[in-house]
């Protein structure tokens, strides 16, 4: 037990910050859903259901939430492995997703450990407004900074999906077309961002 706590005691800066991350998440998560604010999450998840049924994504359901859903078609898909967990559950799955999304991508920057660590304090804040909101904006930022490392590898059939599923979900992504000139495999860049987008047009018909 002594030892245990030792490990636990003994984490680095980093790995605090991961904590921290997954924390804020998580207490979100309770707060929320103990508190009935979740409207955003309720209207991600219900945009499965709703494709699904067939019915418009873009009505308006004043029984089932608050607001409006403004992300594209192919986001009923993603939200698919929460939507179908009981309610908290898939909430909380949620969250912890946009959470283990954007500290992946920031792990996998080419940076040290000192420059991540600078990274993560300068997001926390505005990761936090976005956990707390139930926004995916965490995870369409870590499908940016993905796409660039792949490039970055030469792996441009990853970076394009990331680019093209992002862009389709919410236009943001759609900077990720710039990496185009840092890629050393343009033809192969454009080839893949075709088919991408094609393959995921044909989805959302």
């Amino acid at each position: 037990m002594g030892n245990s706590n030792k490990r636990v005691l003994y984490l680095n800066g980093y790995q605090w910050l991961w904590v921290l991350y997954i924390a804020v998440a998580m207490f979100t998560a309770v707060l929320k859903y103990n508190r009935n604010i979740d409207n955003n999450y309720k209207i991600f998840r219900a945009s499965y259901y709703h494709a699904r049924e067939e019915k418009t994504l873009y009505g308006f359901y004043p029984q089932e939430y608050g607001d409006e859903y403004f992300y594209g078609p192919v986001f009923a898909a993603i939200i698919a492995p929460s939507a179908l967990l009981p309610h908290f559950w898939g909430f909380l799955l949620w969250e912890l997703i946009n959470a283990m999304a954007i500290l992946m991508a920031v792990h996998l920057l080419p940076f040290t450990q000192r420059q991540k660590n600078q990274l993560l304090l300068l997001c926390a804040i505005e990761y936090a407004n976005s956990i707390f909101y139930m926004q995916f904006n965490p995870a369409i930022t870590a499908m940016i900074l993905l796409s660039f490392i792949l490039v970055e590898r030469g792996r441009e059939q990853w970076a394009t999906l990331f680019i093209v599923l992002g862009t389709l979900i919410k236009l943001y992504p759609i900077i990720g077309l710039t990496f185009f000139l840092f890629s050393k495999n343009k033809g192969r860049f454009v080839l893949w961002s075709a088919i991408w987008s094609v393959v995921f047009w044909r989805c959302q018909c």
